[in-house]
This record gives C-alpha cells, sequence and structure tokens, in this order.
C-alpha cells in the first residue's frame, strides 16, 4: 500500500502514514450501530494532483503578497508597493479554489493576466522591493504551470 499524499510505502493495515502522518482510511470508526469498515481511498488523476500542486502554489504566492505588502506599509517602506502588493494577494486569495480540473477561467486569468504580473513586477522593482520582485517571479511561474497544463482547465 502507498500513502496517497507523499506517495511512501506503508504497511497495509496502517491507519497514518509513517512518512508523513497522512491518514490512510484503515481507521475504523465506531457508531451506534457498531463498527463501520473505512472507506476506500481514492487516489487523485494526474490531472487532480496538478490542479492541487498549482493551487497551492497560488495560495501561498498570495499570502505571501499580503504579508509582503503589509510589511511594506507598516514600515513606510514602499507603501505604493506595499498596497498593491496586498490587493495582489487579496485577489490571488479569493481565486485559489477556482483552481479546479476543467475550470477554463483559471487558464483566461492566468493567459490573460500578463500585463498585471508585468505592472507588480515594475512597481516592485522601481521601488527596489526585492521581496516583491521575487513574488513576480514566484507568480510568473505559476503562471507558466497553469498555461503548460492547458488541458487542466479545459483549454
Amino acid at each position: 500500500m502507498f500513502c496517497t499524499k507523499c506517495g511512501a510505502n506503508i504497511p497495509d493495515n496502517a491507519v497514518v502514514c509513517p512518512q508523513c502522518g497522512a491518514k490512510t482510511g484503515n481507521a475504523q470508526t465506531t457508531t451506534n450501530a457498531g463498527t463501520v469498515p473505512p472507506q476506500p481511498v481514492v487516489p487523485l488523476t494526474d490531472d487532480e494532483m496538478i490542479a492541487k500542486r498549482i493551487r497551492d502554489h497560488a495560495k501561498t504566492c498570495a499570502i505571501l503578497w499580503i504579508v509582503c505588502g503589509a510589511l511594506q506599509v507598516l514600515t513606510c517602506v514602499g507603501i505604493i508597493a506595499g498596497v498593491w502588493n496586498i490587493v495582489i494577494g487579496v485577489r490571488a486569495l479569493k481565486s485559489v479554489e477556482n483552481i479546479q480540473v476543467g475550470n477554463r477561467a483559471v487558464y483566461d486569468s492566468y493567459d490573460n493576466g500578463l500585463t498585471m504580473l508585468i505592472v507588480g513586477a515594475v512597481i516592485n522593482f522601481v521601488f527596489g522591493l526585492i521581496v516583491g520582485c521575487a513574488l513576480s517571479a514566484y507568480e510568473f511561474y505559476i503562471r507558466d504551470q497553469v498555461l503548460k497544463n492547458r488541458h487542466v482547465f479545459g483549454a
């Protein structure tokens, strides 16, 4: 048996993965009617794994944009870039859950969003904010992953 989260080889009767601690689906639940056998764990398809990985990257990046922007605003260093970064982060965080297999709007959003990424990178570069430039590069990476895996989003 293999862990559906990390792929580690685990014993058939394991309740949790010894490698990452993920539940294996072997735990038995007790109810008023007695013991209920565990439900089989349905592994994610390749497309679902790609969408999940992109969604995780997008969520991490969105949170980093908000933190970076807040720090910039609070320290009065690059207030314009800080506000811009917060706006980018909030917009991105709101759209994270839309990153699903077959959602054509995700592909279209990343395909048409190049201008906003470039403006954000330029604003961060002009105000000398290395972290903002690094986050812009991370956004370009996420965009590349979405465009490279266009079939996942029905494009």
